[in-house]
This record gives C-alpha cells, sequence and structure tokens, in this order.
C-alpha cells in the first residue's frame, strides 16, 4: 500500500462491552463496565461505582459531558467510521491507542488486571483495527508491573498475532531501563516491531490540589510540562545502554512534539563533552559518546502542529528522521477536520521527501508497514 499521510497517534473509546464481554465468566463482576452516571449520561466505572466522568463528544471534554455512549461518534469506537473519518481529513492510516483502557493499568485486582490486558488487546486488533489492519496499526497494552512472566506472556501473544507495536506505561513501576525489560525489548526487536510510550499515557497519577489553588490552573500546568514527559525515561534508556544492548529496537515517545529535541541532544552531547575538555571523565561506563545518534535510529516521536518543531526539521536531518505526523483524534487538541490546512502551513518551503518522510516514511520505515 502507498502512504502519503499517516496519523501516528491516533485513539479509540472502548466500548461498552470491551471488558465484560472478553473476561472468563467468575471475572465479569470484577471488570470495568459502562454505567449510568449521576449527570444522565454514562461513563467508564473502574470500581463498581457510578462513573465519576460521563462520555463527552471529545475525550478530553472540551465540549462537556453528560452523553450515552449510544451518542458519541462512531468514529471513535468502529473501525470502519475511523476510517471514514481519516478518508475525509485526507488521512491513510492510523496508529492506535487507548482511550481510558489505560486505566487498566491501575487495578489492584491482578487476576482481573491481566484478563482486562487480553480482553483490551482482543478488542482492539480482532474487532477496531481488523477491517483493515494495514491502515489501523494497534498498539496493544503490554503489562509492566505484573512481573516478567506477565509482561513476556501478553507481548508474545500480541505479537504471534501481528501486532506491528506494542505500548508500555509511563507510570509503570518499574524503570524502563531495568534489565526486568529486557526480555520484552528483544521480543519487540526480534519482530521489528514498536514499543511506545504515550504522553500521559498508562495508570493515573493522583494530582494534589492545594487549597487556594484553582484546580485547573493546575492541570493546565500538568499538561504542558507533559509534552517534556519522555525526557527523563528516553535518555535513562539511552544512558544506561538499552540501545547498546538491543541496537534494533525502535522506541516512540507519542504525543510529546519535538520542539525541544534539539536542545535535548545537544545538552546530552555537551554533558559528556565538557569534561574531557578541562582534561577529566567523569563517566567512564557511559556506553555511548554520542548518544544523540540514537534519534531517528531507535527513538521516534509524534508531532502535532509543533511550529518549532516543524522549523527545526527543515534543517535537521536527524529531527526530520525521527519524528512521524499525527492528528490525536479524538482528543480536544485533535487537529481532525483541518488537516491539510495544517500540513500546509508546517510544512512550507520543505523538501519534498523530507515531507513526506514526516507526513509517512518514518511511520512506515519504524511499523514496518511494507
Amino acid at each position: 500500500m502507498h502512504y502519503r499521510v499517516i496519523s501516528a497517534d491516533d485513539h479509540v473509546v472502548e466500548t461498552p462491552g470491551t471488558f465484560v464481554d472478553r473476561v472468563p465468566g467468575a471475572l465479569k463482576q470484577r471488570v470495568p463496565r459502562v454505567l449510568p452516571g449521576p449527570d444522565g449520561g454514562e461513563g467508564w466505572s473502574w470500581d463498581g461505582k457510578p462513573p465519576a466522568q460521563t462520555f463527552a463528544l471529545d475525550t478530553m471534554a472540551t465540549r462537556g459531558r453528560g452523553l450515552k455512549f449510544e451518542q458519541l461518534p462512531k468514529g471513535q469506537w468502529d473501525g470502519a467510521a475511523h476510517l471514514k473519518d481519516l478518508e475525509q481529513d485526507g488521512i491513510d492510516a492510523a496508529v492506535m491507542y487507548p482511550g481510558l483502557g489505560g486505566r487498566v493499568y491501575g487495578i489492584a485486582d491482578t487476576e482481573a488486571k491481566l484478563a482486562c490486558f487480553r480482553a483490551y488487546n482482543d478488542w482492539l486488533m480482532d474487532e477496531f483495527c481488523a477491517v483493515d489492519p494495514q491502515r489501523l496499526i494497534a498498539m496493544p497494552m503490554i503489562p509492566t508491573d505484573d512481573g516478567p512472566e506477565a509482561m513476556l506472556a501478553e507481548a508474545e501473544r500480541v505479537l504471534a498475532k501481528g501486532a506491528k507495536g506494542v505500548f508500555v506505561s509511563y507510570t509503570a513501576k518499574t524503570v524502563l531501563y531495568d534489565p526486568v525489560f529486557d526480555g520484552l525489548w528483544k521480543l519487540v526487536s526480534d519482530a521489528h516491531a514498536v514499543a511506545s510510550l504515550h504522553n500521559f499515557g498508562g495508570g493515573t497519577t493522583p494530582t494534589v490540589f492545594p487549597e487556594g489553588v484553582e484546580p485547573s490552573n493546575v492541570r493546565l500546568a500538568t499538561t504542558i510540562t507533559s509534552f517534556f514527559s519522555a525526557i527523563g525515561p528516553l535518555t535513562q534508556m539511552i544512558l544506561t545502554g538499552v540501545f547498546q544492548r538491543f541496537p534494533k529496537l525502535k522506541f516512540l515517545a507519542a504525543e510529546v512534539n519535538v520542539g525541544w529535541v534539539p536542545y535535548w541532544a545537544q545538552q546530552m552531547h555537551m554533558s559528556l563533552y565538557r569534561p574531557k575538555m578541562k582534561g577529566g571523565n567523569w563517566y567512564p561506563h557511559v556506553p555511548t559518546e554520542t548518544p544523540e545518534e540514537h534519534i531517528g535510529r531507535n527513538i521516534y516521536f509524534t508531532v502535532l502542529d509543533d511550529a518549532c518543531g516543524f522549523e527545526a526539521m527543515k534543517h535537521d536531518d536527524r529531527l526530520a528522521a525521527a519524528t512521524m505526523w499525527s492528528i490525536d483524534y479524538p482528543h480536544g487538541v485533535t487537529l481532525y477536520g483541518q488537516t491539510q490546512q495544517h500540513i500546509r502551513e508546517l510544512t512550507a518551503g520543505m523538501d519534498e521527501q523530507r515531507k513526506y518522510d514526516i507526513l509517512a516514511g518514518n511511520c512506515v520505515r519504524a511499523f514496518n508497514l511494507n
């Protein structure tokens, strides 16, 4: 298939039966379900109680709440309808991430949690993306907090089913450079697949709102800083040798934009070379003297309407080779409905091959689509 434009970061809204319909009978009362909410709408209940939030037209609820599931746009939960929405915006394919499904990582009941991972992944791969797996690229969720056996078992299962990528949690209890993840990195590398983190993705981190502070302002600050959330895990993975041990591992940081990447690359390089310029070697065991080399070879990013990032990519070969276009459907910040306008404005004056690589080619290469 010839891809012209791919959104490397779209999201689903899980259907009410995603978990209940797919777990063993003994677990059906212990898994998340859609229930009526106090405002007359419906929403996901994670503990059997009425949902704290009901459905909205977009997953960030910028257009209110209080909807029943049946009132949601079909493209959010039906693969065929999603493809029609993409076609209207001139997009050929999309990489599909969870909606609220990431909250599975926070379920305390381990048996039910692992069943929910399997149920979600089966719904995503066998129903939503099955209508055209070449155009809807599933990112099944991998359990990260329940031991290496459970992690590897689910990774092996979804990769055997044809997954081209896997999703891991930002809130994993174990750092991603811990050797406990080595088995997962080997599986993903051997399958020529992609491992991915997603901004805010996986589990929940409670936010504290001090008395006298407006909660919405704190949420805004959290949203802004989340675009820099990949710096920690990616830097740690590079400098602890993950990509030396697994040189073919492809790792994608989704929904973080890229305007910050050139400075990050510069700072990694300078932090290694400054001591040497002064006649010392503070880091004799560092696995690479050119950490920036992993950008575009092992490490990738998705980008929205990041004007700073697109300007940098006109001149930065490494950054341009590492970046994938996205519209973040159906979040409140989605570019859906204005995709072509944004593409024209952001890529004005850009080399045609470079433009193609960002809009589709890098995603094709990383996910091994052809």
